[in-house]
């Protein structure tokens, strides 16, 4: 068997040399996730400022339109002519400065009250915000060998909704504080949404001041042999003319010229566009057309987004293309989980095909064994459910399939089959509420907490997992926090050939609070009524 040893990355390297350049390894792609997270946070907090920004500032929806346009624009800008720079730079003080930068931007935003100047440092935030990605793209391909190097960008690509997920809760709950009962009326801290950007910039600020402790550039700034990347490039440019040449001839053939690059890039531009309309004016809808409270807006996608990840998690291990689905009853929300397990899986693998087996029941032990044996006995080569004892899990175990676990994570159950577990975390919602019944201030207006704020989480992954699967696990987790993935997005279609959901239409709570319905990929029949 092939040793890490043996790797040709690592030749002439001692075990001592391998043993360090791992730690340095992981340590840099930890960092890089840190790093990252922070430029969202001082990023998408404007989305949960928007509402107030209209209401107590006067600033039209078409003005924070063109501040988001403006941003995105130079943004874009940003990390071409960045990843250029970047590529020649020392890339722990490039993604430091960047950070840096933005959090100054985002301190000047906050303390400003013209619009001109609160759209001039949006825009510019937008230019240093393109600091971040050229840097721990150039930090990855120095510290990881080119085997994993792929595997290991999915895993700091989750930096994305780490960051984007915690700013939008950091600051609907840092909007909803009485600032005004520590700050006089006149002030300008006493307007709420100012906090959204000062506490930000700060945490950016002190983020900053951990990366630049704890990254380093290159293996040889620590004394390391930089990897053997086994290519071969012929004679070395012996100028900087010869080798600005040599690069210049790189970009024109291989990204200018290069039809694969155009087609990925106008793919994610309309992913982008989906995206950030998502992110930037998801909390100013819930608040103004639903009148959530702000701090709560962040909790409107429902829990049926972690079937999705789940299915795309299913979809990744499975060698069979069968899902196995252990359910309790036939009612919308058991419908909701099977179908979302389905669309995710499907969007990975379109062979899919997800096997649903009945158990009548909530909780009983014995019926959810049978299930996942009979299951098994289909082929089923991953196992989930939407029951509530371990029964499925501990069976999984023992026959040695992978389960997704669901309403807790079940890794004593299943303490080496464990992919993850669908968890319901319930703790800041109830405190909420219970704080606002003590406030009087509380009313019945539904929330659906979501994967952006962690009320439900696909959580306590096996440490025993496969590495290209614990990967897979965070960067769909990532697409659902950023609202990059909605299992219910049109076309949506029945297993009988009907249209439930159109084109570019999404489910709204009444249709999917109605779903008595399977979609395309579910190999089982709805039950019908005895």
């Amino acid at each position: 068997m092939k040793t890490e040893s043996s790797n040709p990355a690592y030749a002439g390297m001692t075990s001592e040399q391998i043993r360090r350049f791992k730690y340095w390894e992981f340590r840099t792609i930890a960092m890089c996730i840190f790093g990252y997270a922070l430029f969202y946070f001082v990023r998408k907090n404007l989305s949960i400022a928007m509402p107030y920004l209209n209401e107590e500032m006067g600033i039209s929806k078409s003005d924070l339109g063109l501040f988001l346009t403006l941003h995105g624009v130079i943004y874009g800008l940003s990390k071409f002519v960045n990843g250029i720079w970047g590529d020649r730079s020392d890339a722990r003080r490039f993604l430091v400065t960047g950070l840096v930068f933005c959090a100054i931007c985002n301190l000047l935003f906050g303390f400003s009250s013209s619009v001109v100047a609160l759209g001039i440092f949006w825009v510019l935030n937008g230019w240093f915000q393109g600091m971040g990605v050229p840097p721990c793209t150039r930090l990855m391909t120095h510290w990881i060998v080119p085997q994993r190097l792929a595997t290991k960008m999915s895993v700091w690509n989750t930096s994305h909704s780490i960051g984007a997920g915690l700013a939008i809760v950091f600051c609907g709950y840092a909007v909803g504080l009485n600032w005004d009962a520590w700050f006089d009326a006149s002030s300008l801290l006493s307007q709420h949404w100012r906090w959204c950007f000062l506490l930000p910039a700060t945490v950016a600020l002190l983020g900053a001041a951990i990366v630049w402790a704890l990254v380093r550039d290159t293996p040889s700034s620590v004394g390391l042999p930089e990897l053997k990347t086994g290519k071969t490039t012929g004679q070395q440019p012996q100028t900087r003319a010869e080798e600005n040449a040599e690069y210049k001839a790189f970009l024109r053939r291989k990204v200018f010229l290069n039809p694969t690059i155009w087609i990925i890039a106008v793919g994610n531009f309309f992913v982008y566009v989906v995206r950030f309309a998502v992110l930037d004016w998801g909390p100013t809808m819930l608040k103004e057309h639903l009148h959530m409270d702000i701090s709560l807006a962040g909790w409107s996608v429902a829990a049926f987004e972690i079937a999705g990840i789940a299915g795309m998690l299913a979809a990744a291990t499975t060698k069979t293309n069968i899902l196995g689905y252990v359910a309790a009853l036939p009612i919308p929300e058991v419908f909701q989980g099977i179908n979302a397990y389905t669309l995710g899986a499907r969007a990975v693998n379109p062979n899919i095909e997800v096997r649903v087996v009945w158990t009548s029941s909530w909780y009983d032990p014995g019926k959810e064994a049978d299930a996942t044996k009979a299951l098994i006995g289909m082929k089923a080569d991953v196992i989930t459910h939407h029951t509530n004892s371990t029964a499925v899990a501990s069976t999984c175990e023992e026959a040695k399939v992978p389960v997704i676990s669901y309403n807790s994570a079940m890794h004593k159950a299943a303490p080496t089959m464990l992919l993850g577990g669908v968890v319901h975390r319930w703790e800041e919602y109830y405190t909420n509420e219970i704080q606002k019944v003590l406030d009087g201030k509380w009313d019945n207006t539904p929330v659906w907490g979501g994967a952006n704020v962690h009320m439900i989480e696909l959580a306590d992954m096996t440490p025993k997992a496969p590495e290209n699967v614990a990967s897979r696990i965070k960067a769909t987790y990532a697409k659902l926090e950023k609202g990059e993935f909605h299992p219910f997005t049109g076309p949506v279609v029945s297993n009988e050939g009907k249209v439930m959901i159109p084109e570019g239409k999404v489910a709204t709570d009444e249709e999917l609070q109605q779903m008595m319905y399977f979609v395309e990929g579910v190999a089982s029949k709805v039950p019908t009524a005895k």
